[in-house]
């Protein structure tokens, strides 16, 4: 350790806890094995950057660091790096990444454990796993860091919109979870011009553009042959073919944006385009340490102009500042709840995480901007801070319902409960409120979570007001609901007013209901705001705000449908049905061939009952379908294989997996693909987006009965086994499917395919084909008729076993 250089009188304490080298998923143990250091430098410089947002003093133009005042005269100044939201508080750097890498839930656990011995305020963790559960080892241990009166802050996660993926430790139920906004308002431009035509591109790194820039357009290839997508330009390899001089365009993918311009610099190309895979522009990135050349950034739509320039000459000119379009709105890449497993109230507030200029590591006195939860959440920390200085008698619970009673829901652009819990973050309101609203033991937001019903469902919960002042304080009451909320739904408070007595409280209660009848099928959450607005909304000299409390409710409306089979003879070749769907709710009947039975073992998501399969000779398409006896929050969580051996070798040839389909662009997001892999090669030859929905237990796996080689004038009859493996840890076992399954999709034993939609109360006949002669070759169980509207588990798949 340098002298001088830790402990400092900012950053007055800490510990590594792993050390430069240190890799969690790395498989050698003299990197997966952490040492311990006792100086925290950071080598990666993502925890500088979350250090400076959360508590930083400021680096003035000149670049001296500024010492205040931190009052209405700060912003008179100019800064290369502003201050932190709390820059005056100390800093414990608690490194448990090295340099590169993953970190363990062991060493994560130590950190907090630092942070309790050392009676530290506030804990911000900008790290996680998507598809966070309360009862994940790391949302144990923040809460009991609660419990030891820290205020935890994490970050929900960069995994996008899917339901269900935000992540842990955020998840934890006494941790207050962070969501991402965009708060740029202005974007820098410049013009770009193909043959007389212009589109306008965002000028992500804030180039100099003044003087005209023309050159070739070389628009970069992904090579089939090869695992690795070349469009995206993450290795200079990529770049193969382009010239010094080019304007080279890249496409969003796995690796750092900002790689793409490094290596466009290094390569002397006149200019770097990177298009976005999300609506509207990328991140503005601001200077880049080392860039000089336009890093330019497009929208989705602007791709087919860019694409079609291949090989033109363009011209880049200097188009001014813009009002940045996605200014306020929640950004693409911030994690959508609600709570995996329970669907609990999660994230919980919002802030800032778009193009944050934060400390550069290494630069002595520079800053650089980047995006993320990460980002966002030290934007909370750093408010929470400023409310344990200024009401250090208050309970950690109480200051997280500060924050979030406090954040403002009308600073966000199509605000949703789901994706920005009660808002953005308020600092000052989050200081002045005098009364906090909370629910249960220790959160402020109300989680009804998952219900089935084919009828009605009422909840109650209560919501507690606490005035910490010396002045009674009076409140109007209402229930606010998300425009996006699903049908059927309704919230009320049970008082339209409440007088919250000086240093006293009084508890509200909060009625859900949900009548099915009322109600779309599907994934139908009703979230909103229950608010509390006072009536004398001034108190001390200051202005109060409105408080509120973010609930989610997952009503599911459910068809209660069942399929019973006539008299059927050994000989005959038809099977008669009834199909009676008993509830007001409609629902469908989807008919397979059912081919594997497997017994209930306990597990949480994967236990699976049954699986089928059924073929659209016609279309060249086949599917498989799973039923389990368990429900599902989110079925991308786990991975669905099926393994075919199309050749009665005994090995197999093809497989299809149901998987999520970010490992494929290089992050998981949450939506479950069915994948046609060949198992020789490794090639995928084949994707389709996969169905069964949330909350489920079915899941259909389609795929091109071609692909894997089956054909009406080949042998087109193959067998199958399946499992089903979890990707949320070895807590939640693998499912290995007893038996090996049968089936011929252009001489089907059983007749599959047949579809169904059933209203309220109908009921139905049918008849399918039973080919006896097939069903001796080819054996399967029966019929496996999917009903994925009734309630979840056996419910959702009737079996009816045919006799050969």
């Amino acid at each position: 350790m340098e002298p001088g250089t830790f402990p400092t009188d900012k950053v007055v304490g800490g510990f590594d806890f792993v050390g430069d080298d240190y890799d969690a998923s790395s498989e050698n143990p003299d990197i997966n094995t952490a040492q311990p250091d006792p100086d925290p430098l950071d080598c990666n410089g993502h925890g500088s950057h979350v250090a400076g947002t959360a508590g930083g003093p400021g680096v003035l133009a000149d670049g001296s660091t500024f010492d205040g005042p931190y009052d209405s005269t700060t912003h008179d100044n100019t800064f290369r790096v502003g201050p932190g939201v709390a820059p005056e508080a100390d800093l414990f750097a608690l490194r448990v990444f090295g340099c590169g890498g993953s970190a363990s839930t062991e060493v994560i656990i130590q950190a907090l454990d630092f942070a309790v011995e050392h009676d530290l305020d506030v804990v911000n963790m900008s790290l996680g796993s998507p598809y966070g559960r309360p009862d994940d080892p790391l949302s144990v241990a923040s809460d009991n860091t609660v419990k030891a009166g820290v205020v935890v802050v994490a970050s929900a996660g960069n995994s996008g919109e899917a339901n269900y993926i935000t992540g842990a430790p955020a998840a934890a139920t006494r941790a207050l979870s962070v969501a991402a906004m965009d708060s740029i308002a202005t974007i820098d431009v410049a013009d770009f011009t193909v043959n007389g035509e212009t589109i306008t591109l965002q000028n992500s790194n804030g180039a100099d553009v003044a003087e005209p820039i023309t050159g070739p357009v070389f628009v970069l290839q992904d090579d089939p042959e090869t695992v690795e997508d070349e469009s995206l330009g993450c290795t200079p390899e990529d770049f193969e073919g382009a010239q010094e001089g080019d304007i080279v365009v890249t496409f969003r993918g796995v690796c750092p944006r900002i790689d793409r311009a490094i290596i466009g610099q290094e390569l002397n190309l006149a200019a770097v385009v990177f298009i976005n895979d999300a609506d509207g522009s990328p991140p503005v990135e601001g200077p880049i340490p080392g860039v000089d050349i336009p890093f330019l950034g497009a929208t989705p739509e602007q791709e087919e102009f860019l694409v079609a320039a291949d090989g033109e000459t363009a011209t880049i000119t200097d188009a001014g500042t813009v009002p940045n379009p996605t200014f306020r709105t929640l950004a693409s890449f911030t994690s959508n709840g609600p709570r995996n497993g329970d669907s609990g109230a999660k994230p919980e507030i919002a802030g800032p995480g778009v193009s944050i200029n934060s400390a550069l590591v290494g630069s002595g006195t520079e800053g650089t901007r980047l995006s993320g939860t990460s980002m966002s959440a030290p934007h909370v920390a750093g408010v929470a801070a400023l409310h344990r200085e200024a009401h250090p008698n208050w309970s950690v619970v109480h200051t997280k319902a500060a924050l979030v009673n406090t954040a403002e829901p009308d600073q966000i652009v199509d605000y949703s409960v789901s994706r920005a819990g009660a808002g953005l973050v308020d600092p000052q309101d989050a200081v002045r409120t005098p009364v906090v609203a909370v629910t249960g033991p220790a959160s402020a937001s109300l989680s009804f979570g998952f219900a089935e019903t084919e009828r009605r469902i009422t909840k109650t919960q209560q919501i507690t007001l606490r005035n910490h002042s010396d002045t009674a304080h009076t409140y109007i009451t209402r229930a606010d609901m998300d425009a996006d909320a699903g049908g059927g739904a309704s919230v009320r408070v049970h008082a339209p007013r409440v007088r919250v007595p000086a240093k006293g409280s009084r508890v509200v209660r909060v009625r859900f209901h949900f009548d099915a009848s009322e109600a779309p099928t599907g994934f139908t959450p009703a979230t909103g705001n229950v608010v509390f607005s006072p009536i004398r909304p001034v108190f001390g000299g200051s202005q109060l705000s409105d408080l509120r409390v973010p609930y989610v409710a997952v009503p599911r409306a459910i068809s209660d449908i069942e399929t019973r089979p006539g008299r059927v003879g050994a000989d005959e070749a038809e099977a008669n049905f009834r199909t009676h769907n008993r509830s007001a709710v409609p629902g469908t009947a989807d008919v397979y061939a059912w081919g594997l039975e497997d017994r209930r073992e306990g597990l949480a998501t994967n236990d699976v009952r049954a699986v089928g399969v059924q073929a659209f000779p016609d279309d060249d398409i086949g599917v498989f379908a799973f039923n389990t006896y368990s429900d599902v929050s989110n079925p991308a969580v786990n991975e669905w294989d099926v393994l075919l051996d199309t050749d009665d070798d005994g090995e197999h040839e093809f497989a299809v997996i149901g998987f999520d389909i970010g490992p494929v662009l290089g992050v998981l997001e949450g939506f479950l693909g069915s994948f046609t892999v060949n198992l020789e090669t490794g090639e995928i030859v084949n994707a389709f987006f996969a169905g069964g929905g949330l909350n489920t237990s079915t899941v259909l796996l389609p795929f091109q009965l071609s692909d894997v080689g089956l054909a009406p004038d080949s042998d087109s009859d193959f067998s199958y086994i399946t499992g089903v493996f979890s990707q949320e840890g070895l807590a939640f076992g693998d499912e290995i499917v007893d038996g090996v399954g049968h089936f011929d999709a252009f001489s089907q034993p059983v007749e599959t395919g047949a579809f169904f939609e059933l209203g309220p109360r109908e009921r139905i006949r049918w008849r399918a084909g039973i080919n006896r002669e097939q069903l001796a070759d080819t054996p399967v169980r029966g019929f496996m008729i999917v009903n994925a509207e009734n309630h979840t588990g056996r419910r959702q798949a009737s079996l009816i076993r045919v006799n050969r």
